[in-house]
């Protein structure tokens, strides 16, 4: 019971206290000495800062002690009993620290300066409100000292307020210093640049590693108020029109050039001493324009006065350069020939006069968009005429003429028709009696030549190429061709592997437009294009009839079409080098020892006479080098691996692989010097859909492989391997 009591007693106790408010600061009386070492005191006049670290207030004051106490101070800091307090002061080398809490009456606290001290301090080169020119380069000095012992690790960095002023490309905002021994100083610049007009403050901080603590805060300076001025006004060039000119255009560009590096406010043009027109969009350094319309002949004097954007909003004027227009051209009449006319004749005049109050220079008959003819000596008010030779078509015509001004007048446009023949050979008409053809197939080319002119013609040759830019010829063809008719011709081909354009020329040659004039020399020739595949494509069942009998020849017993049985169709040319090691096959691409052989396939193609092909082996079972697929193949018990196979047509159930026998090699490496046998296979697939059925095996063989090797032979060898 009496503890409950005790403990109860204490509790109100200790709420009371807390009820009860905690004085306001006042002012405490702090004293004190600064000692240099032990005993000797510093003189008068030392800095003394006396900081209540509770309030973070703080109070500066000096020693000012009499004789013999001159290191003695006093000073009065705000604050509670019982606040702590610290005491600093310093001199250039040393400085020294104490604490303490504040007491209710005086609080003595001394102050011993033991400690290094180690601070930087800066003064510049430039004052506050300096003035620089715009674009002017100038250099920023800093002059950097140590207070204290030697320093180390020390840079001084850079700031700036503003972009009226700014970092050379090549500098750098801070620049390292090294050590700085102490009693001596560094001195460090910057490249800066008057870039725009304004005012900025520009800053250097200075620090060391090895710094102690800041005192006297003069680590730092700023230049205040350096300004960039414009004195300078715009540069204006005039470009357009020269001085003196003559000008044949009412609409009339004047072009100027204004530079200046505050910018351009605004630029004004003077047409005989008037204000005609202003912009207030100028771009500095290129071409401006002012644009006259409508203006009437006669003489004008321009000039152009800007405004810079700086703050003095400097003015400059150019020169007063002249200028003359003379925007009238010549009258000009036409007198034949009559507008609409047919003429049979290709030889015909052109009459006209012309008339102007200036001299006229030249005159020119324009058909079709096209000067055919320039008289330079045209009398004013008398006939002129141009004689023409003109192919047949129709044109439309006219005749203009300049003055020396270059003023143009132009004459009414007539029309004027020429007649003669014009030949159409039509590439859509164009038939093959057989458009998918084999190779040494005869193929019958049936093509229609048309005369689309006002006028027959006779003798006209027509030639038909099979490569028109190789100049590979078939056959020419003589004919007649009455107007607005056509006749229908056809040649002879025999079929061969490739892509072939065949080309018909009605009139040739066509770069000198052939013998004949025609109303339209541009559509002579007609094409049909044909490919003809390198491939024969062999496809059918494979049946496996198995008998067995004894070694008399006499039967035993007779199994039909083994319907379930595997196994590879293969091709290979009539001149192999000996008969085929199917042991020693190998995939094409790789060498007998199973390493890359990138060449293989274009080595092939110079066999097999495809290098030229678009689907030669290279193209098709390759990119970039590497086989586009590849498969395996058991063969006579063996697995090859990485066999390059395409599909034989349309569908991935039946590929065909490239293999080589290894047994025909002397280096291991297939190639053309050793033109190695080449196999190439096909697995069998029962009962699957290809591109011509359904059937057991398809096969895609190069029609080359029966002359591979140089052979003559006009079929190949096919091989089956059932299992």
């Amino acid at each position: 019971m009496n503890v409950h009591f005790v403990f109860s007693v204490l509790l109100f106790l200790a709420l009371a206290s807390q009820l009860v408010s905690a004085p306001p600061p006042s002012a405490h009386n702090v004293r004190g000495t600064v000692f240099t070492n032990g005993s000797t005191q510093v003189p008068n006049g030392f800095p003394v800062r006396v900081n209540n670290t509770v309030l973070n207030v703080s109070v500066l004051t000096f020693t000012n002690g009499p004789p013999p106490s001159p290191g003695s101070y006093s000073v009065s800091v705000n604050g509670s009993d019982g606040d702590n307090i610290t005491v600093v002061s310093w001199n250039s080398t040393h400085y020294g620290i104490n604490r303490t809490i504040l007491s209710k009456t005086t609080t003595t606290l001394h102050v011993l300066l033991n400690i290094s001290r180690q601070e930087t301090n800066v003064s510049l080169n430039m004052s506050n409100d300096s003035v620089v020119n715009i674009s002017s380069a100038f250099n920023f000095t800093a002059n950097v000292s140590v207070i204290g012992g030697d320093a180390s690790g020390c840079a001084a960095s850079l700031s700036i307020n503003g972009s009226s002023v700014i970092l050379a490309a090549s500098e750098s905002f801070v620049h390292q210093l090294g050590s700085i021994p102490s009693g001596q100083h560094v001195l460090t610049s910057w490249n800066l640049s008057a870039n725009l007009t304004g005012s900025v403050n520009i800053t250097v901080n200075s620090s060391c590693s090895s710094d102690s603590v800041n005192f006297d805060a003069v680590n730092s300076r700023t230049a205040y108020n350096i300004t960039v001025r414009d004195p300078f006004p715009p540069v204006i060039f005039q470009e357009l029109p020269v001085n003196t000119s003559w000008l044949s255009s009412r609409n009339i560009t004047l072009s100027f050039n204004v530079s200046d590096e505050s910018g351009i406010s605004n630029c004004s043009l003077y047409i005989n001493g008037t204000i005609n027109q202003s912009s207030f969009s100028v771009q500095g350094s290129v071409t401006q324009n002012f644009t006259l319309n409508s203006t009437p002949d006669g003489d004008f004097n321009w000039l152009v006065e800007c405004f810079d954007n700086s703050t003095s909003f400097n003015r400059n004027v150019s020169s007063n350069i002249s200028f003359h227009v003379d925007a009238t051209g010549p009258n000009v009449t036409l007198f034949a020939p009559a507008n609409s006319t047919a003429s049979i004749s290709n030889l015909l005049n052109f009459t006209f006069n012309s008339t102007d109050w200036n001299n006229i220079t030249n005159c020119s008959l324009v058909m079709n968009g096209r000067i055919e003819a320039i008289n330079s000596s045209i009398v004013q008010n008398m006939v002129t005429n141009f004689t023409v030779l003109l192919f047949p078509r129709q044109y439309y015509w006219y005749v203009n003429c300049s003055d020396n001004l270059s003023n143009v007048g132009q004459s009414e446009v007539r029309n004027l028709s020429v007649l003669d023949p014009d030949f159409f050979v039509n590439s859509s008409a164009v038939n093959l009696s057989n458009a998918l053809p084999v190779e040494g197939e005869l193929v019958q080319i049936n093509f229609t030549v048309r005369n689309l002119g006002g006028e027959d013609a006779s003798g006209v040759v027509i030639s038909v190429y099979e490569d028109y830019a190789l100049g590979v010829f078939i056959s020419n063809s003589t004919v007649d061709i009455s107007a607005n008719s056509e006749v229908s011709l056809v040649v002879n081909w025999t079929a061969k592997t490739g892509l072939f354009n065949f080309t018909f020329v009605a009139d040739p040659p066509v770069v000198s437009n052939g013998s004949v004039n025609e109303s339209n020399e541009s559509n002579n020739i007609g094409n049909r294009s044909l490919f003809l595949s390198s491939y024969v494509v062999y496809y059918g069942f494979a049946v496996l009839d198995i008998v067995l009998s004894a070694q008399n020849g006499s039967f035993i017993r007779h199994w039909l079409n083994k319907s379930n049985s595997s196994g590879n169709i293969y091709a290979a040319g009539t001149l192999t080098k000996g008969p085929v090691s199917w042991g020693s096959l190998q995939a094409l691409g790789l060498s007998s020892d199973n390493s890359r052989s990138a060449g293989d396939w274009a080595s092939a193609d110079v066999l097999l006479n495809m290098s030229n092909y678009t689907d030669s082996l290279n193209s098709s079972y390759t990119f970039g080098s590497d086989p586009r697929n590849v498969s395996a193949f058991s063969i006579f018990s063996s697995v090859i691996q990485n066999v390059s196979v395409v599909n034989s047509t349309n569908t991935s159930f039946f590929l065909t692989g490239i293999l080589w026998d290894t047994s025909d090699s002397v280096d291991g490496s297939y190639d053309v010097v050793d033109s190695e046998d080449l196999v190439f296979v096909s697995s069998i697939n029962r009962g699957r859909q290809g591109f011509y059925g359904v059937y057991d095996y398809e096969i895609r063989v190069p029609a080359g492989l029966r002359r591979y090797r140089n052979s003559t032979s006009e079929s190949v060898q096919f091989y089956i391997e059932l299992n």
